[in-house]
């Protein structure tokens, strides 16, 4: 048995299980994705309250961000939980991804949709998501935000910050879309290329 699958068989879980065969293919090893996926959750979770915090001091917060934010709260918080209850790296990270794509589509959709700056974090997700925790991981993330983006396009013009010219939202919508297929890719090769030169 190669080092590899015996610490895919040998990993302990927080509660102390097993989780057999559930390591992702990201550059690195599966108790590291671990402890990744822990800290990104926690930090995420930190900044999530922070933020709600100061925009609630400033102004009256629109019930669809209250909603994303308990939404959020809850999606970060349970990624962890689960990696730590049954140590599956992989339902920690997808869970993960689809919280931070969630969180990231209220703002954008309040604050200029595709034009928000909030959106760059749909290309970010699958790029450091693919190379951190790997390939399925990077689609994952990019699939996404790839209907995250088309959604704010198509609901450009009901927008509370809506854009002047149809032609100018196709134009960016197309340059997110093919921005996030490049960054789901780069991640996605550079994880793969990695792991297996690591296994050589």
């Amino acid at each position: 048995m190669s080092d590899e699958e015996n610490e895919k068989t040998s990993r302990v879980t927080g509660s102390g299980r097993l989780a057999n065969n559930d390591a992702l293919d990201g550059i690195f090893r599966p108790r590291i994705q671990q402890i990744f996926i822990h800290f990104i959750a926690i930090t995420a979770t930190v900044s999530l309250c922070a933020g709600y915090v100061y925009t609630s001091l400033r102004t009256d917060v629109e019930l669809v961000l209250m909603l994303a934010f308990w939404g959020g709260l809850a999606g970060f918080i349970l990624s962890s939980l689960v990696v730590y209850l049954t140590g599956s790296a992989r339902l920690g990270a997808g869970l993960l991804v689809i919280t931070g794509i969630g969180i990231t589509f209220a703002p954008a959709y309040y604050e200029g949709g595709i034009r928000s700056p909030y959106a760059v974090w749909f290309m970010v997700v699958p790029l450091v998501g693919g190379l951190m925790l790997g390939s399925r991981i990077a689609y994952l993330g990019g699939a996404a935000g790839l209907l995250a983006t088309l959604a704010l396009a198509f609901l450009d013009p009901r927008l509370p910050l809506a854009g002047s010219n149809t032609q100018t939202t196709a134009m960016m919508a197309l340059n997110m879309a093919l921005a996030i297929i490049f960054c789901t890719a780069l991640g996605a090769i550079v994880s793969r290329l990695i792991r297996r030169s690591s296994d050589e």
